[in-house]
């Protein structure tokens, strides 16, 4: 499943993977691995251990590959576990994603199974909803992944902020203390030499996790079936993927080839940046 042996003659896709095992998060480097663009989560795994190995990376893995899932990662590798493990037997052409982490299974304290733990920031225009592990968090943590989910805020960087209860405005919490120790689970961002109301315009209304948890992956990954136009104004059918920051075209293993026209249609991916412009030309209902 590696590249090697098919350059030219079919689609490959090219993901730098973490591989946090046993090392600090600061010297993290991701390993590139290239694999071709139809196959399985499960096969990605095989490729990973197998260049991990033949490399002689250390630790050394686990004899069994099965103990290892495929987990969305940010770019200085820190694992998103706000998303479960892709699924295996999933094509990994389907993810937008460049960026992954091999994970141990079971091993990894808060891969694991756990229990859905939420804590609400609210701030200016909006709010955003923090998973932990345990409420033995700190709330240095919390603020830390506020800021990471709030565009445009970098370490060391940009205007700072603090972390009030949201009944006690004015109030800033103890960035020492655990989140147990607050005995709420909404907080506010407020930037620093700021008061509260000088940022909110209007109060944002309440929104239940459930429905929280559905607008947070609603930019994950959505696929349509559409037509394909091609150039002698033939269709054929296909699977659109909108991601985050890919658009992927997949075709559709029960394709019809009822026509001499028809083609065998590859998979395509497209960076969003490349994009100039989109129209929606017809909608049909599903028949």
């Amino acid at each position: 499943f590696s590249r090697q042996g098919h350059v030219g003659t079919t689609a490959t896709k090219k993901i730098d993977v973490y591989l946090p095992l046993h090392t600090s998060q600061d010297k993290l480097q991701p390993m590139t691995v290239v694999t071709i663009a139809n196959a399985k989560v499960h096969d990605l795994i095989g490729l990973i251990c197998w260049q991990y190995t033949s490399e002689g990376r250390e630790p050394k893995l686990n004899d069994n590959v099965n103990a290892y899932c495929l987990h969305i990662a940010e770019d200085d590798g820190e694992v998103d576990t706000d998303f479960p493990p892709l699924d295996s037997n999933e094509p990994i052409h389907k993810f937008g994603f460049s960026t992954l982490a091999l994970v141990e299974k079971y091993s990894s304290p808060g891969l694991a199974a756990k229990q859905s733990l939420f804590v609400r920031i609210n701030a200016a225009h909006g709010f955003s909803l923090i998973q932990v592990d345990s409420m033995k968090v700190t709330m240095k943590d919390i603020l830390q992944k506020a800021l990471k989910r709030r565009k445009g805020s970098q370490r060391g960087s940009g205007p700072q902020y603090r972390l009030e209860k949201q009944s006690e405005p004015n109030v800033p919490v103890d960035l020492d203390c655990t989140l147990e120790s607050q005995s709420t689970l909404e907080f506010c961002l407020v930037r620093e030499n700021s008061s509260r109301g000088e940022e909110v315009s209007e109060e944002d209304p309440q929104i239940d996790i459930a429905t929280v948890q559905d607008m947070l992956s609603s930019h994950h990954y959505k696929s349509f079936k559409v037509s394909m136009i091609h150039r002698l104004r033939f269709t054929t059918d296909v699977q659109l993927g909108i991601s985050g920051d890919k658009v992927e075209i997949d075709p559709v293993t029960n394709q019809k080839a009822s026509t001499k026209f028809w083609i065998k249609q590859k998979p395509i991916s497209i960076d969003s940046e490349l994009l100039c412009a989109c129209d929606l030309a017809e909608e049909k209902s599903p028949s």
